[in-house]
């Protein structure tokens, strides 16, 4: 029997032992507030759980990739045997918490709840400058304009991936208290827009879309790479098929070409552009064939044959750049709220109150998400029926060309177990809140 069964059994005996009392009808209520704390008592203790095996977990996790990094070039055969027992673990920590209620919204670790962030007033720190300064002493170039241009979390491990222009993606397995380039030198450029780093809601599989340097993307945690081939000079965000075993359907918009959305079957190898309109503002996938494209405040279009014929399927103006599906739900930001679409973007609804953001969602779990715009960090709690402004944005000290626009540059990465955002501004060092 599972554990939360058993202990709500025992809780339901509990009362009923109350109303065979003599009183019965005080009794009654006291039951029922009986049954009521022992409820919440339970509830706390699952969480606890989830946490405690999450920790080891996640713990176990780390260690093994630390060793296959180490090995993967030497020993390509050992390497592989880790990463089998890497995947174990993380099944054998879904399978763990999965009788959990409230357990996050994709996450293959099985992490208990992420801490709520509002209430916090801790400040930004520079997280970069150790790199940055590191390689200038070293002669490194770093093309327009300078600094980083792009920050994300891994949502399984809570490792930072940051980029840094024309030097690649690097991580940091401490909080941001050290880095290391770990792309292979597979990735370049830039990243245009906040929603460049398109994660796998589960974690462990990361895109890249880069604009003025080679694009590319990881499915092992940062332990091996792949490029995509070029289309001018890049991109200004992307969508993939995570649901797929085997990532190989990216779908993006090309960069100032007058909306050209293009796609991709052979894990970025080649792109074939299957629409254009000057509108597009917002891609997403549900699958291979099913599309989604926001059109600039017009609305939601799709397309269930590869975007070879596209429908208008709402009307919501469309605010963020890049669906998120969690557990087959498509989500959006518009003027409205987060829209939501549970039919593979056949129908379309709101799911709360309004919120102004740009960029995001990101999800802890299906009532925890994170949005932002140029200016401010929003908090929900609540599936996005009421947001809390959390922080302004760092004063990012950026070049004064990049100012008509700060939502578009700025992209925020959430270590949802930690309760640590980032934020990174193109041309800006990145930072840290909540530590």
């Amino acid at each position: 029997m599972p554990l939360t069964t058993l202990l709500r059994t025992s809780a339901c005996l509990l009362a009923l032992t109350c109303l065979l009392a003599e009183d019965h009808a005080a009794m009654s209520a006291d039951a029922q507030n009986i049954a009521d704390k022992a409820d919440a008592q339970i509830t706390a203790m699952i969480k606890s759980r989830d946490a405690q095996i999450a920790k080891v977990r996640l713990l176990e996790i780390r260690d093994l990739q630390r060793v296959h990094d180490t090995i993967a070039k030497k020993d390509a055969d050992g390497a592989k045997a880790i990463m089998a027992l890497i995947d174990q673990l993380k099944e054998s920590a879904k399978e763990g918490v999965k009788d959990a209620p409230d357990s996050p919204a994709g996450a293959k670790g099985g992490k208990g709840a992420a801490p709520v962030l509002a209430g916090r007033r801790q400040g930004w720190q520079d997280i970069s400058n150790g790199v940055i300064s590191d390689l200038e002493s070293q002669g490194t170039k770093l093309d327009y304009p300078g600094k980083t241009a792009g920050i994300s979390v891994d949502p399984a491990s809570g490792e930072v991936y940051m980029a840094i222009c024309a030097q690649g993606i690097w991580r940091s397995r401490d909080q941001g208290k050290t880095f290391q380039r770990v792309d292979d030198r597979h990735i370049g450029g830039r990243c245009e827009t906040g929603a460049a780093m398109n994660w796998d809601p589960s974690g462990g599989r990361l895109a890249c879309f880069m604009l003025d340097g080679t694009a590319g993307m990881t499915l092992d945690g940062g332990a091996t790479w792949s490029s995509f081939g070029g289309v001018g000079r890049g991109w200004d965000f992307g969508a993939v098929d995570w649901s797929a075993k085997q990532v190989v359907d990216l779908f993006a918009l090309h960069h100032e070409s007058g909306g050209e959305l293009y796609r991709s079957s052979d894990a970025g190898k080649s792109w074939t552009m299957v629409s254009k309109d000057n509108g597009y503002d917002a891609v997403g996938m549900f699958d291979s064939t099913t599309l989604i494209a926001g059109k600039n405040g017009a609305g939601i279009m799709r397309s269930t044959d590869n975007g070879k014929t596209w429908q208008p399927v709402a009307t919501y103006a469309i605010t963020n750049h890049v669906m998120v599906v969690v557990q087959g739900i498509g989500y959006l930001i518009s003027k409205q709220g987060l829209v939501a679409s549970s039919d593979k973007g056949a129908t379309w609804s709101v799911r709360g109150a309004a919120v102004d953001a740009t960029m995001g969602p990101l999800f802890s779990d299906a009532k925890h998400v994170v949005a932002w715009n140029g200016a401010a960090i929003f908090e929900s709690v609540d599936g996005g029926a009421t947001w809390t402004s959390l922080t302004g944005m760092p004063e990012f000290p950026h070049r004064g060309d990049l100012s008509w626009n700060p939502s578009w540059y700025i992209s925020i990465g959430w270590d949802r177990s930690a309760g640590i955002l980032y934020a990174s501004h193109m041309g800006s060092p990145a930072y840290r809140w909540g530590q």
